[in-house]
């Protein structure tokens, strides 16, 4: 038995929803309009606490039981890094250089992430398996917690995997605690070690802000950088200042994210438009 429930990135259909629309043809020549967008959703199953807080994180304010607002520091969850890396993806497919070199750090900082939790996890399950005669069964919810998500990017799901992958590891290392391979203080050592690798990939967007689309390679390039406008300029500046000196093979495109969207053809602002617009 599990509890089950969706969440979505953002508001809209709910997951599996669909509508379907009968049209009745008798000539090849009649135009049949494109199907509508497609809609899918994918489930993540916690058996532990710990995996369930990676995922849904912490709001800055809670309710308690008696109706009373507690004020807590935010921590974030998978659905906070998605909308971040939903402007990073939308970024970079209008050509800005830094958004494409957070996209390749995620996925860097993403492979360390399961590397680290693959090799934890193998020495957990050595200390399970040392005694000829002994098989220890790795312990498992009886009500595990069942999330059906929706992601917009393929970049908001690399957490996914890793907290799935942690919340195995999570329960290899309370099963050691539990029948006496790993200390107490071994126990509380790694299980935040391992959150903390997990929330390691989960702040790496961090690293990049939302430029208002005034930073692209173009721009970059541009010989004479005084002449353009004061607000490009500060994106510019305020981008080297968070990320540092941009990579060559970046800059030339020889180095993209795997899963980077296609660079669309962006429109260039006139000064006097950036003029016109809000801060």
């Amino acid at each position: 038995m599990s509890a089950s429930f969706s969440v979505e990135e953002t508001q809209g259909r709910k997951a599996g929803a669909s509508k379907s629309e009968s049209i009745v043809v008798t000539d090849a020549k009649v135009y049949v309009g494109d199907p509508g967008p497609l809609v899918g959703a994918s489930k993540i199953v916690m058996h532990t606490r710990q995996g369930r807080n990676l995922v849904m994180g912490r709001p800055p304010e809670m309710e308690e039981s008696n109706a009373r607002k507690m004020k807590f520091q935010h921590i974030k969850g998978i659905f906070d890094y998605a909308r971040q890396v939903r402007q990073v993806v939308q970024s970079a497919a209008m050509d800005d250089p830094y958004a494409d070199w957070m996209l390749v750090r995620l996925e860097t900082t993403f492979k360390e992430v399961e590397e680290w939790i693959r090799h934890t996890r193998q020495e957990i399950e050595a200390k399970l398996s040392a005694f000829r005669g002994v098989d220890i069964l790795v312990a498992q919810s009886v009500t595990p917690i069942e999330v059906t998500v929706q992601f917009r990017t393929p970049y908001s799901y690399l957490p996914l995997y890793a907290i799935s992958d942690a919340d195995q590891l999570f329960l290899a290392i309370l099963t050691a605690a539990h029948t006496a391979r790993i200390s107490r203080d071994q126990k509380e050592r790694l299980m935040r070690d391992v959150s903390a690798k997990v929330r390691s990939l989960l702040y790496a967007p961090d690293a990049w802000r939302w430029g208002g689309a005034l930073v692209t390679r173009g721009l970059l390039q541009q010989t004479d950088q005084e002449s353009l406008h004061p607000k490009i300029r500060k994106a510019m500046a305020d981008a080297q200042q968070r990320m540092g000196e941009l990579p060559q093979a970046i800059m030339d495109r020889s180095l993209r994210g795997q899963f980077a969207p296609e660079i669309r053809t962006k429109p260039k602002f006139a000064n006097e438009d950036l003029d016109d617009a809000e801060d």
